[in-house]
C-alpha cells in the first residue's frame, strides 16, 4: 500500500474493514485504520459505500430469478447491514451469523436481536485482531463441513465467501447463495456438494467475481464518491450491479 500510493488511480483493502457497521452506526477498527494511515494520497475504499449503495440491488435480483423469501443466513451482518436489512424488508427470515462464525458462539440471532446485542459489545471487541474473527491465507481454502441446523434450514447463504466456505454444510441440495469474490476451484466444490444456484453480489465476468473494494476503488478511480446514488448510477451505467452466475453447472447424476 505504501508502495503504491501515490502511483495509482485508487487503492482496494480486502480482507479487513475499516470499520464495523450497525445501522446508524460506525465502530471504527483500529487494526484497519493503521493500515490506511500508510494511504496519504491515492483514495482507497474498503468497499463498506459500495455493499451499502449497491448490493442490496440484490434483492431484485432474487425476485428475479424467482426465488421466493424463507430462511437466510447472513453470514456477517457487521459486514453487510443494509443486505441484511433488505432481504429482512422482503420478507426473508434472516439469521445472522457473526456470533458463531468471528466468536464461536452457539448463537445465531435474528438481525434485532443482534443489533441491540452488538451495540453493548461492539465498544469492546472491535479491537480484536482480525486473524482471530476472518479467515486469512490458508484457511480461506478450507470449505467447512459444518452440520449446523441453522444451514441446513436455510435456503439461501448470504454475504461473504470466505466466512460462507469456511462454513458449508456437506450437501448444498436446494440451496442459493449470494456472495462475491468465488474462484473457479470454489465454484467447482459448490457444484459438487449439489448448490442449486449461485448469485453474485457484483458483476459475472467471465467466470470471476470481484470483491466489494475493488468495485468501489473502480468507482472512485473513474471518479465517482461515496454518494450512493452516484454509486448505483455507476453500477447500473457499467454492468456492476448484482448478478447471477452462468458457470455453475448441475452435479452429475448418480
Amino acid at each position: 500500500m505504501r508502495r503504491l500510493d501515490g502511483r495509482v488511480a485508487a487503492l482496494g483493502l480486502g480482507g479487513i474493514n475499516l470499520g464495523y457497521r450497525l445501522p446508524g452506526r460506525l465502530y471504527p477498527a483500529p487494526e484497519a485504520l493503521r493500515l490506511a494511515r500508510e494511504v496519504r494520497r491515492t483514495p482507497l475504499a474498503d468497499g463498506s459505500a459500495w455493499k451499502a449503495a449497491v448490493e442490496p440491488e440484490a434483492v431484485r435480483l432474487l425476485e428475479a430469478e424467482g426465488l421466493p423469501p424463507g430462511e437466510a443466513f447472513l453470514a456477517s451482518y457487521l459486514d453487510r447491514p443494509e443486505l441484511g436489512e433488505a432481504l429482512a424488508r422482503a420478507g426473508w427470515r434472516v439469521r445472522v451469523g457473526d456470533p458463531w462464525v468471528s466468536l464461536g458462539l452457539p448463537w445465531t440471532p435474528r438481525p434485532a436481536a443482534f443489533r441491540l446485542a452488538a451495540r453493548m459489545a461492539m465498544p469492546l471487541l472491535r479491537g480484536r485482531p482480525i486473524a482471530r474473527l476472518y479467515p486469512l491465507g490458508a484457511a480461506q481454502e478450507e470449505a467447512g463441513r459444518s452440520g449446523r441446523a441453522v444451514l441446513r434450514r436455510a435456503r439461501l447463504l448470504a454475504g461473504d465467501f470466505h466466512l460462507l466456505y469456511r462454513h458449508l454444510p456437506l450437501r448444498l441440495d436446494g440451496k442459493w447463495m449470494l456472495t462475491s469474490s468465488v474462484r473457479p476451484a470454489e465454484m467447482e466444490e459448490l457444484r459438487r456438494r449439489g448448490l442449486e444456484r449461485l448469485l453474485l453480489l457484483g458483476p459475472d465476468l467471465g467466470g470471476v467475481s470481484l470483491a466489494a473494494n475493488l468495485l468501489e476503488a473502480l468507482a472512485r478511480a473513474c471518479g465517482v464518491d461515496d454518494d450512493p446514488l452516484a454509486l448505483r448510477a455507476f453500477a447500473r451505467r457499467n454492468g456492476l450491479l448484482p448478478s447471477a452466475c452462468g458457470r455453475l453447472s448441475p452435479p452429475p447424476r448418480p
